[in-house]
């Protein structure tokens, strides 16, 4: 599935496994990290920090029921991308203020792959927009519904259903699968890809001094 994802044109991609060992997580990110850095693309730890810098991840992705993110960034240091789940303009404006790297918003529309609240809609995405600076990744979507959330309301789109080729009901082994995320740079139609100074390249770089919350 990652090597196809690779051959499409997919560069962002994040593991999320809720229901394995840390054990089996640490290893499963270990052998996709390498995966994907080989063939220039990011690679995102869901939920766990200190696996995302085990296995030198790119980042880390966090809930708002995980770790705080002024702690997630001790454990992985400048230089990392940290992104936060949404779900309210009021939680992107938060996660901006605190030092995220990008927002996961949503969901936009019914999603079978994991339970994340009611639906925003694409309304609550354009308001979001204009709040707040940061990239916006939208989460819970249909193949049909693509096109109504196409830039520039967001820069990159959660894929998991697509990816695997079929839905699959909630609690079922897709949510131990990698998510895929087939980012955009706003205005252009050229795959996102996160390099230095780009539109997905961490806040913090290694070495700078201003605090999580001040940065830009």
């Amino acid at each position: 599935m990652l090597a196809g994802a690779l051959a499409a044109g997919v560069r962002l991609f994040q593991y999320r496994n809720k229901s394995g060992s840390r054990q089996e997580i640490y290893r499963a990110s270990f052998e996709l990290a390498g995966m994907v850095k080989r063939a220039g693309g990011i690679f995102i730890v869901n939920d766990h920090a200190d696996i995302a810098k085990a296995v030198d991840a790119d980042g880390v992705h966090l809930g708002q029921n995980d770790l705080p993110l002024a702690y997630g960034r001790k454990v992985l240091g400048r230089g990392k991308l940290i992104g936060i789940s949404t779900h309210s303009v009021e939680q992107a404006r938060e996660a901006e203020a605190a030092g995220a790297d990008y927002i996961g918003f949503g969901p936009l529309f019914p999603t079978t792959t994991k339970d994340a609240g009611p639906c925003q809609g694409v309304e609550i995405l354009r308001s979001l927009r204009k709040a707040v600076a940061l990239p916006v990744l939208a989460i819970g979507r249909e193949t049909a519904q693509v096109r109504t959330v196409r830039i520039p309301q967001c820069d990159a789109m959660a894929e998991l259903g697509e990816v695997h080729g079929q839905r699959r009901a909630p609690g079922s082994r897709a949510e131990d699968r990698g998510r895929a995320a087939r980012g955009r740079q706003r205005g252009s139609g050229a795959p996102a890809t996160a390099r230095a100074g780009g539109r997905w390249a961490p806040r913090h770089a290694a070495g700078d001094a201003r605090s999580a919350g001040g940065a830009r």
